[in-house]
């Protein structure tokens, strides 16, 4: 039987296990030792939840690939999913009122969906360590959005409620620039270094970035572009794609600092330290969320196409920097 962990070939020593699921709780005792989460099980080609794994005898299974992933890789992946919920609602939304409204269906998956939303900035914050009644968003705490986005739906009449649908896009909008923002976070950058990849995944990672990179910065012009000419739906789902983009570079760069033993403050190119660098963007990003809070579309638009994309190009120097020392 070959026995893999995140596709990697592993060494291990059956310990009198008759059934796959002793092999699995094994397993999984050693993840749980170095702070991991085990996500899925594929044995001989097919993927099983860790929740609903066949009752199998070790001598049918010929291949076990287990899947683990990191506390902050759970916390990023689940994050990015419901940032682009919020997306795909506000979008469904506009759709329903331009053909006539929800059907009942339609309605009961928004109700459900929301709570799942609030559920899971809830659980962010709380794994972040984040006080939802203290942090603040558009001068309100965490906590009164999250009440706002809760309580939306109980002043809906129906599903032909178009009006009050439409308050819930607006309530939804401030819901995906929480999850921004909580993603920015020094919080969010703490948590990252406390649980961190294999070398060579991260390796892995940065050159994905590097080969993404050119078609980020014409993406970000094309979004300001899309913004400008009123085409807002082309431009939130570019913008998505952008900041799917973001979250993989921070936690890469966060995660090469710790690995590799470097030091952002030395890394030097052309004058600007990767650790200015980074909080450069930062900034930049915060600002503009702002702008999007605020509905100011010329800013959002200048900040991305003027200010974003020159300090995403100059991240490519960067790139070849980490790349070159985690080769080394």
């Amino acid at each position: 039987m070959e026995i893999r962990i995140n596709d990697h070939p592993v060494d291990f020593e059956l310990q009198g296990e008759k059934k796959i699921g002793e092999i699995i709780d094994s397993l999984a005792g050693w993840a749980r030792e170095r702070d991991l989460v085990f996500f899925e099980a594929d044995i001989n080609g097919v993927r099983y939840a860790i929740d609903s794994l066949p009752e199998m005898g070790v001598d049918a299974v010929k291949t076990v690939n287990c899947v683990f992933k990191s506390r902050a890789d759970m916390v990023l992946s689940t994050g990015h999913e419901a940032f682009e919920y919020c997306g795909r609602i506000i979008r469904h939304i506009e759709k329903a009122n331009g053909n006539g409204g929800f059907t009942p269906a339609n309605y009961a998956e928004l109700l459900s969906g929301l709570e799942w939303l609030c559920e899971v900035i809830l659980k962010i914050a709380g794994i972040l360590g984040i006080d939802a009644a203290v942090m603040k968003y558009a001068d309100r705490p965490l906590s009164a959005h999250l009440d706002e986005l809760k309580n939306v739906t109980s002043g809906l009449k129906d599903h032909r409620d178009r009006a009050g649908i439409r308050a819930v896009a607006v309530t939804v909008e401030s819901a995906r620039n929480i999850i921004m923002m909580l993603f920015l976070s020094d919080e969010m950058k703490s948590f990252q270094l406390k649980s961190v990849d294999a070398p060579d995944e991260i390796a892995a990672s940065l050159h994905k970035l590097k080969k993404d990179l050119p078609a980020q910065a014409d993406n970000l012009e094309l979004t300001a572009i899309a913004f400008q000419t009123g085409k807002d739906r082309d431009g939130a789902e570019r913008l998505n794609s952008f900041i799917d983009f973001i979250f993989r570079y921070i936690r890469a760069a966060h995660q090469s600092v710790q690995v590799f033993g470097l030091d952002p403050k030395s890394i030097d190119v052309k004058g600007e330290t990767l650790e200015a660098c980074n909080e450069s963007l930062r900034g930049l990003l915060v600002q503009a969320m702002e702008s999007m809070e605020n509905g100011d579309i010329i800013s959002l638009s200048d900040v991305l196409e003027y200010e974003i994309k020159p300090a995403v190009e100059d991240l490519g120097a960067f790139l070849d920097v980490l790349i070159e020392k985690s080769s080394s």
